[in-house]
C-alpha cells in the first residue's frame, strides 16, 4: 500500500485535482483519481514516514495532510514538496500498488 496525501499546499488550492488526494509511489505523487503527476516529496519527509511507519505500522493506512511546509522541532521549516513536478511524465504512473489495482 503506498502512502496517501491530503493535499493541503497553496498550489493545490489554487488549482486543484480532483479531490486532492495523491498517493506516493516511484518517488513521486499522483493523483488518487486521475493518475496525474502532482509533484514530489523531499526525501527527508520519506524517511521521516519511513520512521514512523517502522513503530507504528498502522499509520501506513492513514491520509496524511501534505502541506507547502513542515515545521521542525527546532522551530525551523522545511519545504516538503516540489509542487511543479516538471520531470515527472503521466505514462509513468503507476497503476498498481502491491500487485493490486488502483480503485478510483
Amino acid at each position: 500500500m503506498a502512502y496517501r496525501f491530503l493535499l493541503c499546499r497553496k498550489a493545490d488550492t489554487y488549482k486543484p485535482c480532483c479531490r486532492n488526494l495523491a498517493y506516493h509511489a516511484n518517488g513521486k505523487l499522483w493523483c488518487a483519481d486521475c493518475k496525474r503527476p502532482r509533484g514530489k516529496l523531499a526525501p527527508r519527509v520519506i524517511e521521516a514516514l519511513s520512521r514512523v511507519i517502522a513503530i507504528y505500522p498502522e499509520v501506513r493506512a492513514q491520509v496524511h495532510i501534505l502541506r507547502d511546509e513542515s515545521e521542525l522541532p527546532n522551530g525551523e521549516t522545511e519545504q516538503t514538496a516540489d509542487t511543479l513536478a516538471g520531470d515527472t511524465d503521466v505514462s509513468a504512473a503507476p497503476l498498481e500498488h502491491d500487485g493490486q489495482s488502483e480503485i478510483c
